[in-house]
C-alpha cells in the first residue's frame, strides 16, 4: 500500500460514488442509511466503504470519522 492520502487527495483516490459512501459513513449513517440516501443496495454500500478504508488507510468508521469528518470551527 502507497502513501495514505490527504483529505484534499481524495478525489484523486476515490471514484465519485466512493467519496458519496465515504461522507455519509463519517457522518454517522448506516449502511442501510447510505443505500437509502443514495439509491443503491447494501451490498454496494459494503464494497465501496471497504475501498474507502482501503484507499485512505482507515481502519474503521470511527477512524474515517475522525480523519475526514466536519473540520471543528
Amino acid at each position: 500500500m502507497g502513501a495514505v492520502p490527504s483529505v484534499g487527495d481524495l478525489t484523486n483516490v476515490l471514484t465519485e460514488a466512493q467519496r458519496r459512501v465515504g461522507e455519509l459513513a463519517a457522518m454517522g449513517r448506516s449502511n442501510r442509511g447510505i443505500a437509502a440516501a443514495l439509491g443503491i443496495s447494501e451490498r454496494t454500500v459494503e464494497k465501496h466503504l471497504r475501498q474507502v478504508l482501503e484507499r485512505t488507510g482507515t481502519a474503521n468508521r470511527a477512524a474515517l470519522a475522525a480523519r475526514f469528518g466536519p473540520s471543528p470551527r
